[in-house]
């Protein structure tokens, strides 16, 4: 089937509007567990101290002081940002989205990864 010119980019408006509905719903999915986690903490709550009874490896300290200055962890972020972060080009981030061992989430060509499963495997693997 041969599309024109104009049908081709009414068909990319239309799905750059589903992927903007799907990215929005997401979003809102991920507000109502934080707030639900809040909740379940309540108010009041103080922070968790966690004794750890070996000392930390330097890379386990970094990654705990890390995940602790993220303002929302369950922040969903895409190509552009793994791409400036690892320093690496478009083509390689695409691979790395295919990888099984990456947390990423891929819908149709919307590849997204939560920030604290990006920070924890990029802790751990190597591009």
């Amino acid at each position: 089937m041969i599309l024109e010119q104009r049908e081709y980019y009414t068909l990319m408006k239309m799905m750059k509007e589903v992927i903007r509905n799907m990215e929005d719903e997401m979003n809102k999915v991920i507000d109502d567990m934080t707030r639900e986690m809040t909740n379940i903490c309540g108010d009041d709550s103080k922070p968790i101290q966690i004794n750890i009874s070996d000392k930390l490896t330097p890379a386990d300290y970094m990654a705990i002081v890390s995940i602790k200055r993220l303002t929302n962890p369950f922040k969903m972020v895409g190509i552009d940002y793994v791409m400036k972060d690892l320093g690496i080009g478009k083509n390689s981030v695409y691979k790395l989205f295919q990888r099984d061992d990456f947390p990423s989430i891929n819908i149709g060509k919307n590849h997204l990864v939560m920030l604290l499963s990006y920070f924890m495997w990029k802790a751990t693997k190597r591009v």
